[in-house]
Parts: C-alpha cells; structure tokens; sequence
C-alpha cells in the first residue's frame, strides 16, 4: 500500500480543518469513492492517536518525577510550607 506525499499533505489539513470547503466536500467524495484513500485516512488518524498518546504518558511521567523531586527535596520545605500556607 504506497501512499503519495501529495495525499498524505491533503489528509492531514483535512483532518486539521484546514481545508476550504470546495476541497473538503472533493475530498469527502473521494474518501466516498476510494477505498484505499480512506483506509489511508483511518491510519493516518490511528497514527495520530497514538503519537497523541503517547506524549501524554510520557508528559505524565514528567510531571511525576518534577513533582516527586520537589515535594521530597528537603531544601524546598520553606516553599512548599509557604505555598500551602496559601490555601489554608
């Protein structure tokens, strides 16, 4: 299954909305019509998942261990006691 550069390009704006609405009802057609080109969209947009989601976790797992660090490093007890004398 060989997917052009120029349908991978389309695909993607069209998944950002960022089509005109001539080219996007072309292309709604087309995904209509063509059954590789909508199976090149659905693992287009798979992919993007993915990739979405995978940079979440990894995100998470940032925010984790800075959070880890800091709550558990003895010098930033002064801050940490004046950051909740805030919501008390």
């Amino acid at each position: 299954m060989k997917t052009s550069l120029n349908n991978v390009y389309l695909l993607d704006a069209y998944s950002h909305n960022e089509l005109d609405t001539e080219a996007r009802l072309l292309l709604d057609a087309r995904l209509i019509i063509d059954s590789a080109l909508k199976d090149d969209f659905f693992w287009q947009e798979k992919t993007y998942k993915l990739i979405k989601k995978y940079g979440q976790q990894e995100l998470r797992k940032q925010l984790k261990t800075v959070e880890h660090d800091f709550f558990h490093n003895p010098k930033h007890k002064t801050l940490i006691q004046r950051i909740k004398r805030y919501f008390q």
